[in-house]
């Protein structure tokens, strides 16, 4: 598989910002800047693992729900809230694009 650059993830749907924030995450974590690939790989397994532990989460949900209906306000405002600090610990929209990369990759 050959080198992931800066154009190739430009054609593959990432912004100039997310890109950025992609070389703070290289260089953070002591990385060279230009070499993608690993914090792209890395970026699809959070997403896979994001999206796993989010149906467990909905599953649980629903199940205690189901089960407690008396406190249907209460659960759903600790969902709501769980949910959303989810959603800020993990970055789904660069992961989610990660994942479409390498997908749309491996197809050519």
């Amino acid at each position: 598989m050959k080198e992931v650059t800066r154009e190739d993830l430009l054609k593959g749907g990432f912004t100039e910002k997310e890109i950025v924030r992609l070389d703070d995450a290289i260089i953070r974590g002591g990385g060279e800047t230009g070499k993608y690939e690993p914090t792209i790989k890395g970026l699809r397994q959070i997403f896979i693992r994001g999206l796993c532990i989010l149906l467990f989460v909905i599953l649980s949900y629903i199940f205690v729900l189901l089960r407690y209906r008396q406190y249907w306000v209460g659960l759903s405002v600790v969902f709501a809230f769980g949910f959303s600090v989810f959603f800020f610990l993990i970055p789904f929209g660069l992961s989610c694009k990660a994942y479409k990369f390498i997908s749309n990759r491996n197809d050519k």
